[in-house]
């Protein structure tokens, strides 16, 4: 009986293989040859989604200023934003915050009145690729104190009222105009900077709580700029 146990423990021991050093480095070396190719390769995607994020956008910028001057109507493009325009409180928790810092609407008024007429269904950029609300240039329209003073229905239901979010303002004559540091006086002829990154977004927050803005994945990021005296947009890509 000894003699058999102690057989069975001899090849218990024979079967308790670990992995020697050359396979470890073996190992190693397959790792490290694999984050050498996805990383380019995560950079590239992202600079794909980036160049196809651009001209979307600018085409919803074209229509804006397109709608004022053939309706002699003023319209805004607004952009839901973690930024200072906010004091970084958002009305929307959860999966609605990665939509929210992705999208983008254009609405339809009179003058400085918002009257909540959608000219567009909301836009989004595509996924993984934010607005950055956080870049502190004095050019980006994330860093107006009050940027439009809007009747803002998305995302949250209950649809609050005088939601200050960042606006481009087209104007019948064709021009872009942004608003200033105090939020009381549209200017015309700045150029107005709208930055869009590749991140991701900590979509835990509740109702009223400090968002967390878009943390960047790439070193690729791309610069859409409206130019106010003439309302004609560029863009193009930032490293």
């Amino acid at each position: 009986m000894r003699i058999s146990m102690g057989k069975r423990a001899g090849r218990n021991r024979q079967q308790c293989w670990g992995f020697t050093l050359l396979e470890l480095l073996v190992v190693i070396g397959i790792m490290a040859l694999l984050l050498a190719v996805g990383i380019p390769a995560f950079e590239s995607f992202s600079k794909r989604s980036l160049n196809s994020a651009s001209p979307g956008l600018m085409s919803t910028l074209r229509l804006a200023r397109q709608h004022a001057i053939t309706h002699r109507r003023y319209v805004w493009v607004v952009f839901p934003d973690a930024g200072p325009s906010q004091g970084g409180v958002l009305s929307y928790q959860g999966s609605e915050v990665e939509h929210a810092l992705r999208s983008y609407a254009v609405i339809e008024g009179d003058e400085n009145n918002l009257p909540n007429e959608y000219i567009t269904d909301w836009k989004y950029l595509p996924q993984g690729i934010y607005f950055d609300a956080q870049l502190p240039a004095s050019s980006s329209i994330f860093n107006s104190y009050n940027a439009a003073t809007v009747n803002y229905p998305f995302p949250d239901s209950q649809s609050p009222k005088n939601h200050n979010i960042p606006a481009i303002e087209f104007r019948p004559n064709g021009r872009a105009y942004t608003i200033d540091s105090f939020g009381s006086t549209w200017n015309p002829g700045n150029t107005a900077h709208i930055y869009l990154i590749a991140g991701i977004v900590n979509i835990n927050t509740s109702v009223g709580a400090l968002a967390s803005a878009p943390i960047k994945v790439s070193t690729n990021n791309a610069l859409v700029r409206v130019f106010g005296a003439t309302g004609q947009m560029d863009y193009y890509e930032r490293q």
